[in-house]
């Protein structure tokens, strides 16, 4: 199987979302970026550079979409891009997001001390030490080997670890670390960071939910009262399965101050009320409630000096 020079320029410049689009996937328009509805954790630019976080694997075109992804040999993507017929494929009908990944779920071995995802969270990320040591005593976080990466787990009713959200503890100057979450993960079963009230915070990103629980103990206030939720997404599908578990009367949404998060957090508001819950919504200052924690701190450490 050849192709030519051409015919390769010709793929690099055919454009992914397009492309994806011609076969029935469906995407959410975020600046200039493009996420996948079902597998959000796919992101394609403008320009067709990719990465998937769940994967751990990224690009800067079509092809290599095609070749990574698909499982395509380069020769098989360039020529499949070169097609006219891609306009013509009759789109499927819109898929529900997957709640489990095919694969088997197998956690990576823990470290023999958790150092490094200590001093990650701690020193780079702002959280309180309280927080972070009462959460790793719960063994809903552990420092994972070979790579040193931080594991947020999320469990079922019964207990058991169903969903594994990854961070990786090494950073760049100001390159924020890898993320994603292990193959196999059940996404209906969120990093749950538990209370005593009949409220839960809900947030994308395990790191948030600790976030905000450093801010309202800063202010005083106890923070351990309250349940917090990540998502690890926008879809809501590990707050309807907590929802039928708990005994909940308010519903406090702290997704992100971003296209996504607000648009998810305006449906998910209408959603709930109607369901009879008590709704708000908390939207950090900037990006995140990390980012919000991170930039006070720096303040406050300005001021001093």
């Amino acid at each position: 199987m050849q192709y030519t020079k051409k015919q390769y320029e010709k793929a690099k410049l055919v454009s992914l979302v397009e492309y994806l689009k011609s076969r029935g996937h469906e995407f959410k328009k975020e600046g200039y970026r493009y996420r996948h509805t079902v597998h959000d954790s796919l992101i394609i630019s403008e320009d067709s550079k990719w990465f998937w976080n769940s994967r751990g694997i990224f690009g800067t075109n079509a092809i290599s979409y095609l070749h990574q992804a698909e499982g395509m040999s380069i020769p098989e993507a360039v020529l499949e891009l070169n097609k006219e017929t891609h306009a013509a494929i009759q789109p499927c009908e819109k898929a529900e997001p997957r709640q489990k990944d095919s694969r088997s779920f197998v956690l990576p071995k823990s470290a023999d001390d958790f150092r490094r995802a200590f001093t990650y969270l701690n020193i780079t990320r702002g959280i309180d030490q309280e927080i972070i040591c009462s959460l790793m005593q719960a063994k809903k976080i552990y420092e994972s080997l070979p790579y040193h990466n931080i594991v947020f787990l999320g469990f079922d009713e019964t207990g058991a670890p169903r969903h594994a959200a990854v961070c990786g503890t090494y950073t760049k100057g100001s390159q924020r670390s890898f993320k994603g979450e292990l193959p196999g993960s059940d996404k209906t079963c969120g990093f749950h960071m538990p209370g005593a009230s009949k409220t839960v915070y809900v947030f994308e990103s395990p790191i948030d939910a600790m976030s905000h629980a450093t801010l309202l103990k800063q202010a005083g206030e106890d923070w351990a009262l309250d349940h917090r939720l990540s998502l690890c997404c926008t879809w809501d599908g590990a707050l309807s399965r907590f929802l039928k578990h708990h005994d909940i009367e308010k519903i406090m949404f702290c997704l992100d101050n971003d296209a996504a998060g607000n648009t998810a957090s305006d449906k998910y508001t209408c959603k709930y009320f109607d369901m009879g819950f008590d709704v708000e919504r908390i939207k950090p200052i900037l990006k995140d409630f990390n980012e919000d924690l991170v930039k006070r701190q720096t303040l406050e450490k300005g001021i001093e000096s």
